[in-house]
């Protein structure tokens, strides 16, 4: 009776017992990340083509060609929490014309993103941006950068061949000298090149000069903007385009050891190529060869395209505008008659391709190009004798000349600014 008096009294014994406290892992410190905005693809490669130097090139030559061009991103941390700012840079520190690139393409992704992952870093580089080419030769890649750091925030990896320009709104354009980048190409190996819808105004001249060939060897597609080019040069396409892009392998793994006009002149093969032209009009390696199947191509090229073709012919006489070919130099003597003959075939091959109405801006190359036999004569002369030494001078003023005025109406032609001369 007396312990039901202390009931409730009292706690049980295992009240008293020690109560296990649990334990509270360490927390670490974290960035602070907006959802939605982080790196999701660490590296990828496109090829596009640029300036570079020849490595046996004898002067301070400088080429176009195909090269990757490379993105390696990362999300850099530093002590508090305050996040480092979303970063983008191309080539080397202190090239100011590829720092304005990185510029443009931060504002583009800032109107496609919005918010950019915080600490976010993007870096595109390649070997070929090492040395900077001096004006006025450009390194038009922004649309390749632009699709590589795209594809860092959007973990879409791209796998193309990408020649063009954007801008901070994402239009699309054609690159300067677009018609040298096409040329430097190269054979392809089927992969997809993306161009900007302009193309169109220059791809036919390739049926035009009977080089239907690269439209087998790359697989055209023409982009109106950026949306499009980032989706038409993705490693995954969307299932539309992945089912157009599988047809367009077959007609062309058909083909086999057939010449390219012969195959695609068949009707069954010509009937699929315009079927998929219908459902993708983007798809101009289809339509190009479905021009070339029907025989309906192109005889003559454009006038641009002719206006660039006749820079290139003549490219190798750029060296005589710098040289002092007055001195009669040995070397230099030596290399006047190679040129003419070289810039001289490059020209003649053109006639077949070029129509009536622009036969007048060939000719005037052609008698500019006598002007270097003419120069050679003179600059061989051995005497001292004062009227002999007047014709060197006479000739090398007007072939200098002749070359300013022919270089001046090829530019009009093909809508770029007058080079310096010897360039």
């Amino acid at each position: 009776v007396e312990r039901g008096a202390w009931k409730d009294w009292i706690a049980d014994i295992a009240a008293f017992e020690p109560v296990a406290v649990p334990e509270i892992p360490p927390q670490e410190e974290t960035m602070p990340e907006v959802a939605g905005a982080r790196i999701l693809l660490e590296s990828a490669e496109v090829l596009t083509v640029m300036w570079a130097r020849p490595e046996d090139s004898r002067e301070m030559a400088w080429e176009q060609r195909i090269a990757p061009l490379r993105m390696t991103a990362r999300t850099r941390q530093r002590g508090g929490t305050d996040p480092l700012p979303f970063s983008v840079s191309i080539g080397s520190p202190g090239q100011e014309e590829l720092s304005g690139m990185s510029r443009t393409l931060l504002e583009l992704l800032e109107s496609r993103h919005g918010t950019l992952p915080a600490g976010g870093r993007v870096v595109i580089n390649s070997p070929d941006l090492a040395q900077q080419p001096p004006p006025p030769r450009l390194q038009s890649i922004s649309a390749a950068a632009a699709v590589l750091a795209d594809a860092a925030i959007s973990g879409r990896e791209p796998d193309a061949v990408i020649l063009g320009v954007v801008d901070e709104a994402g239009a699309f354009k054609l690159p300067t000298r677009f018609w040298d980048q096409l040329r430097a190409l190269g054979a392809g190996t089927g992969g997809r090149l993306v161009l900007p819808k302009e193309a169109s105004e220059y791809l036919p001249s390739m049926l035009a000069l009977e080089k239907p060939q690269i439209f087998f060897e790359y697989e055209i597609l023409l982009a109106e903007d950026f949306e499009e080019l980032v989706a038409f040069a993705a490693r995954t396409p969307d299932e539309p385009m992945a089912k157009w892009m599988a047809g367009f392998r077959e007609i062309r793994g058909k083909a086999g050891s057939q010449p390219i006009g012969q195959y695609v002149a068949n009707i069954h093969v010509r009937r699929r190529l315009i079927d998929l032209v219908q459902t993708a009009p983007a798809h101009f390696s289809a339509k190009m060869l479905a021009i070339q199947g029907a025989g309906n191509r192109p005889v003559h090229v454009t006038r641009a395209v002719l206006a660039s073709e006749l820079r290139l012919a003549i490219e190798p006489m750029a060296w005589m505008m710098k040289a002092q070919l007055i001195n009669r130099n040995p070397e230099d003597l030596d290399r006047l008659g190679s040129t003419y003959e070289l810039c001289r075939a490059q020209v003649d091959q053109l006639i077949r391709y070029t129509s009536k109405e622009d036969r007048a801006m060939l000719d005037r190359v052609q008698g500019m190009l006598t002007g270097i036999r003419t120069m050679d004569r003179a600059a061989r002369t051995r005497s001292d004798n004062y009227d002999q030494q007047y014709a060197i001078v006479l000739a090398n003023n007007k072939l200098l000349e002749a070359y300013q005025t022919v270089v001046a109406e090829i530019a009009a032609a093909s809508g770029e600014a007058v080079p310096p001369p010897g360039e």
